[in-house]
């Protein structure tokens, strides 16, 4: 294991060969966009998840289901991007509660899913109220002293 650098000296070599912005004009496209973008509302709605407390014992708990698929609802993508929701709801799935994505349990799930949806649940923030939230928090920002 000589060759294996430490985090600083990856650091170093990283600073001669690039510039520090490089990810800014590099930009992936493509199905390595769509790869990252998914990925990153996985990360993301897997970490707000985990901060409901005792998130292990929800599973089975069709609440937990629905505010999952509302977050995945109302993430910015664009049917161009042809994001799979289904498949990211089996990857949240498996990041919370470890469980097959192709197993019994993960069929139940998408059941349940395919009833939220029936049932008209699962909705979109319509924009208006997104700007009624974002001017809400901003005035109440302001001090008025």
């Amino acid at each position: 294991m000589a060759n294996e650098k430490s985090a600083e000296q990856l650091e170093l070599i990283m600073s001669k060969l690039f510039d520090k912005d490089i990810e800014s004009y590099i930009v992936p496209k493509y199905s390595l966009m769509k790869d990252i973008t998914s990925l990153d509302g996985v990360s993301f709605i897997t970490a707000q998840l985990k901060k409901i407390a005792g998130f292990e014992r929800r599973m089975n708990d069709l609440e937990f289901l629905l505010i999952t698929a509302n977050y995945l609802e109302n993430m910015k993508i664009q049917k161009k991007d042809k994001i799979s929701k289904n498949k990211m709801i089996s990857m949240i799935y498996h990041n919370l509660f470890n469980i097959e994505p192709e197993g019994p349990e993960m069929a139940k799930i998408h059941e349940s899913v395919k009833f939220l949806i029936d049932h008209n649940k699962i909705r979109k923030v319509k924009f208006l109220k997104k700007v009624w939230v974002c001017t809400k928090k901003a005035l109440s920002c302001l001090s008025f002293l």
